[in-house]
């Protein structure tokens, strides 16, 4: 507005000098194109001495918890200057952007901080940028942009919602051929011991430990291990382009995690199995305790979710076609859940309303 108005007066001395015997005008006119003049270079020259980049206190945080972002503005130029900005916010895959505007007065040789709090609506890659800077000259009324490129990533890791799941019979005792035992429970499996105690009546004989019963003068027993594999396969597949919408991509996440969580919280040992377009291998992730559900989240949340291959089931049978599991649960990134191929649902709800209204039985 103020380049424009400058450029107005500019035009009325023309009119003036040429209209009427101004004597005066041309005086006018050239002290009117040397200050432009001095205008565009002193912008210039601070444009060029100026920067400005993105701090962000943490890098993983939950969903809609509050996260402040600072941008740092440094002019090392002796001349005082205006810088504006747009500083933007975008969720992973989607198009969507919202932009605040950034302004900020500055005198020479500074550095400044602008602190913008920023809510954290969906989970997945949360991005922060700021893409250029305009810099201005000391009234503000030329300016030149500046490219910063200033970028940071943001993990958002989603609400958990409540699910209805039930573990059967068949999936709690389900037994598979491990390289891992619990360290909580007993089992059947001979070739690990879980751990050696006196005898109760009632143990069966073959438990016997002999060795450790002819050193202590009583009889102990053996406790066997129970191999933790996992009873429960938890594929996650790409679904046909025509309904995959990327606004869906959060209630997805969300989604899988809950579904994970839920089952964790039951003591349910389960694999999370997925693949990528382009990848020549299904990758699987053992979900055993806390600290394994956040390490594939922390990976989770980082995977193009519009890449996921839509023929994993097929792909994982024939990769791991020595295993078997007693339940199988397929969630796509187009909200299709299935349980041991049964219907299909589609969740076109709110996804605790969801939960709250299906029965999930692995």
């Amino acid at each position: 507005m103020k380049k424009i108005i400058y450029f107005i007066i500019m035009g009325i001395t023309i009119y003036l000098n040429i209209l009427y015997e101004w004597k005066e005008g041309a005086l006018v006119l050239s002290a009117e194109i040397v200050f432009f003049i001095l205008c565009l270079l002193e912008s210039y020259f601070v444009q060029l001495k100026s920067t400005a980049r993105i701090i962000i206190d943490r890098e993983i945080i939950e969903q809609g918890e509050e996260i402040s972002v600072c941008v740092e503005i440094q002019n090392k130029s002796v001349f005082p200057t205006e810088i504006q900005g747009r500083f933007f916010v975008q969720y992973g895959e989607e198009k969507k952007k919202k932009q605040q505007i950034l302004k900020n007065y500055m005198r020479g040789r500074k550095e400044e901080k602008i602190t913008k709090y920023i809510s954290a609506e969906k989970c997945g890659k949360m991005i922060v940028g700021l893409p250029q800077i305009r810099v201005s000259d000391w009234w503000g009324g030329f300016s030149f942009p500046k490219k910063i490129k200033a970028r940071e990533e943001i993990l958002v890791m989603p609400n958990l919602c409540q699910v209805n799941l039930i573990v059967s019979y068949g999936t709690r005792w389900f037994l598979s051929e491990a390289e891992e035992y619990a360290k909580d429970k007993s089992g059947d499996d001979n070739t690990e011991i879980y751990e050696i105690r006196e005898y109760r009546n009632g143990d069966r004989m073959q438990k016997v430990h002999w060795k450790i019963s002819a050193n202590q003068e009583e009889l102990y027993v053996k406790e066997y291990s129970y191999p933790l594999g996992a009873g429960v396969i938890f594929f996650l597949v790409g679904g046909t382009v025509e309904k995959y919408k990327r606004q869906n991509i959060s209630i997805f996440l969300q989604g899988v995690a809950s579904i994970s969580m839920a089952m964790l919280d039951k003591k349910c040992v389960h694999y999370i199995a997925w693949k990528m377009k382009g990848d020549a291998f299904v990758c699987r992730r053992l979900i055993k305790d806390e600290e394994t559900f956040y390490q594939f989240m922390l990976e989770f949340l980082e995977l193009q979710i519009d890449q996921l291959e839509e023929n994993v089931v097929d792909q994982y049978c024939y990769q791991y076609r020595n295993e078997a599991h007693s339940s199988k649960i397929s969630f796509t990134n187009t909200l299709e859940l299935q349980v041991n191929r049964q219907e299909t649902l589609q969740i076109n709800q709110e996804l605790q309303q969801f939960f709250e209204n299906v029965e999930i039985v692995v």
